[in-house]
């Protein structure tokens, strides 16, 4: 049952920081119009980092627990494959011309996902999961906000 708390945590994490990227991009830096980019790119964001980051990085997460037995191998192998699918996803997601920043933004948005999916794992092991879900949540929700306050 953690596994989906520690999926919709990173979820979270990584749609934020996607989100927050993306609606500074495309603004081209004006401050009036922010909080209204911020929703577009938001109702488009957040559903494709739940959806297909979820499923990728359950499955990647399933096949390496079940066929890698070294741990680094696991972590490591799990890691490039959440990045060549985040830019994967970029690279289809590519509409006129190839874009390198979007490909990019797609794959760190991957490896923030599974950073943040790590770490939960990691205090999961250690008891720390009050604290762990708690900073976790709280880290994006205080930079929409900081960032409002400086685009508004």
């Amino acid at each position: 049952m953690y596994i989906f708390l520690r999926k919709m945590i990173s979820t979270f994490a990584a749609g934020s920081a996607c989100v927050l990227f993306f609606a500074t991009a495309i603004n081209n830096g004006n401050p009036g119009q922010f909080i209204s980019t911020l929703g577009v790119v938001s109702f488009v964001a957040y559903p494709v980092v739940l959806l297909y980051g979820t499923i990728v990085s359950l499955a990647l997460e399933l096949a390496t627990d079940k066929w890698l037995p070294n741990r680094a191998a696991r972590i490591g192998l799990s890691a490039i494959g959440h990045t060549f699918f985040g830019a994967l996803f970029g690279w289809l997601m590519q509409l006129d011309k190839l874009e390198w920043w979007v490909i990019a933004s797609f794959a760190v948005t991957a490896l923030l996902y599974f950073g943040v999916d790590m770490l939960l794992r990691i205090a999961e092991r250690k008891s720390w999961r009050r604290l762990a879900i708690i900073v976790m949540v709280a880290m994006p929700s205080l930079a929409v906000v900081g960032f409002a306050v400086v685009f508004s």
